[in-house]
């Protein structure tokens, strides 16, 4: 059965396994940039993995996404984490990046410190992809990947900082401040281009990418070009069922089938969300 699980502030989880009925935990309503802030999450080998912290790593693991158990920690905070067969690698602040041989219940490094914050990581199974910036007063931005887990090799060291990376149809697409966007088949080699301007999000929906700017949309199949559609205001974070889902702060969850007709289905209120991945439960 798939579920969506949405990670967050105050160590907030947050699951539906229909779209409409959501079930919340959390361990403060009202979370912030703290050792409770969970910045990831991915699933993989019959498991949710959320990720995050602060001065220090939080990792949690849960197999159906509404039990969970404390997983590893690390001298510094992960924003993201992938799996490479059946082990998975995160990465984070001043360049930790870590790997796990046992289901992310313990770390190891992989790799030393670096003036550089990964702020978002995705896989397609036989390489992990970290995006993010320099922390040196350039800002940068960076991109590293590794088919091992252990060893890393910097692929883009230029340019607007990262924030957020996908997988999907053989590509990797990566979105930057400036309305930067990047594509690689390989996670070696990267092309470049402009698509509106600011942050965003990047997601694949199993068929296509969406990258949310500012409340607008932009949808691919390839990466190659994109098209524009309207959103009326709205970021799409996650797809699920057949739907897209926008998370508000404080945190509410709309709902549309079709980018323009939006519908509250869930309002917690408190801190926000930072990622959302659907994993497949018994």
């Amino acid at each position: 059965m798939p579920v969506l699980v949405v990670v967050g502030y105050g160590q907030r989880r947050l699951s539906t396994r229909d779209g409409t009925t959501w079930t919340l935990l959390e361990k403060t309503p009202n979370g912030g940039d703290d050792n409770d802030l969970f910045r990831g999450v991915t699933f993989a080998n019959g498991r949710f993995v959320a990720v995050g912290g602060s001065s220090v790593s939080l990792t949690m693991v849960s197999t159906d996404g509404s039990t969970w158990t404390t997983g590893g920690s690390g001298n510094a905070w992960l924003g993201g984490a992938a799996n490479l067969g059946s082990r998975f690698v995160a990465a984070g602040g001043n360049g930790l990046r870590v790997y796990s041989d046992d289901g992310a219940m313990t770390w190891s490094a992989g790799a030393g410190y670096q003036s550089v914050h990964y702020r978002a990581v995705v896989g397609n199974g036989s390489t992990v992809v970290a995006v993010g910036h320099t922390t040196d007063g350039t800002n940068q931005g960076i991109i590293a990947s590794t088919t091992d887990g252990t060893t890393w090799t910097e692929r883009r060291h230029t340019g607007a900082a990262f924030g957020t990376v996908a997988y999907g149809n053989g590509t990797f697409v990566a979105a930057g401040d400036s309305g930067l966007v990047v594509t690689s088949s390989d996670g070696v080699s990267w092309n470049e281009s402009t698509l509106g301007s600011g942050t965003g999000t990047v997601i694949f929906d199993g068929t296509r990418f969406v990258l949310s700017r500012g409340g607008t949309i932009w949808t691919s199949t390839t990466a190659a070009s994109w098209t524009q559609v309207t959103t009326n205001g709205q970021d799409v974070s996650a797809a699920f069922g057949g739907a897209y889902f926008s998370f508000g702060w404080p945190l509410s969850v709309n709902r549309s089938t079709n980018f323009t007709s939006w519908s509250n289905v869930d309002q917690p209120g408190g801190s926000g969300v930072t990622q959302a991945v659907v994993g497949y439960v018994p």
